[in-house]
């Protein structure tokens, strides 16, 4: 008899510790989830619109990649030379900035292709299973060269490509320049018409003209930085024939054009 008692007791203790248990352990999920639920429209009250919030929803790739290349981009830009950055910003007007290139991203893009032109020398010298030495160290320096030359090539290849597009398309331009010079706009409002209704990369040089003048740089100085960048010789008299253009009479509009 005293042994049911105590088997008794035993199961109505367990069944009430039990039932205290599973209440604490329900009650402290919903304290932990009402918590994290406290924590989140916390979170979204201070991110959302934030300049916090516009950089978490950046990809690893804008917060990280990106801006660890603009640092090494600028320290290239810093330890190259003054006339290696000046010459790297001619041949970028000349050929017309392509793909948006900057000076400095040019600038890294052939340290990367020399670095690249090296690896690539490096492993082609030590993998190659031919066993004549000379042919993989000519392949090797072909390598290297194409690394070095390769950037300086592209942009050669778009300066000319550029004077070709430019010299195909200098006689319909003069001759709008003429008909609106004829018409009485003078020489800047016969450049608004050819760029309002032309297109090209002469456009474009006649369009950077009229802006470089009206943040105060001189006619004359102003043309010959176009001539300088078009590098073609029916527009090495542009400086002199815009400046003619200003001082002879509107009598003589056709006087003002390129030969």
């Amino acid at each position: 008899m005293v042994g049911v008692l105590i088997l008794i007791g035993v199961l109505v203790f367990t069944a009430i510790t039990a039932l205290v248990l599973g209440f604490a352990s329900e009650s402290h999920a919903v304290r932990v989830s009402e918590r994290v639920e406290e924590v989140q429209q916390r979170s979204q009250v201070v991110i959302k619109g934030t300049r916090l919030d516009a950089e978490l929803s950046k990809s690893i790739g804008e917060r990280l990649i990106i801006p660890g290349l603009q640092h090494i981009r600028d320290r290239i830009l810093q330890l190259m030379p003054s006339q290696a950055v000046a010459a790297a910003r001619e041949k970028l007007d000349r050929a017309g900035s392509p793909a948006g290139l900057t000076v400095s991203a040019f600038l890294t893009l052939r340290f990367i292709a020399l670095i690249a032109g090296l690896v690539a020398a490096g492993a082609l010298f030590v993998l190659w299973p031919t066993p004549v030495l000379l042919h993989r160290v000519f392949g090797s320096g072909l390598l290297v060269v194409l690394g070095i030359l390769g950037p300086d090539y592209y942009l050669d290849a778009k300066i000319r490509n550029r004077q070709y597009i430019i010299r195909k398309s200098l006689p319909d331009v003069i001759d709008l320049l003429v008909v609106s010079a004829e018409a009485g706009t003078g020489l800047d409002g016969a450049l608004a018409v050819v760029i309002k209704r032309k297109e090209g990369p002469l456009v474009d040089e006649f369009n950077r003209v009229l802006a470089e003048m009206r943040l105060g740089k001189s006619r004359q100085e102003a043309w010959e930085d176009m001539a300088n960048r078009v590098d073609l010789k029916p527009t090495r008299c542009a400086p002199s024939v815009a400046c003619a253009c200003v001082r002879l009479p509107r009598a003589y509009p056709s006087r003002c054009c390129f030969p």
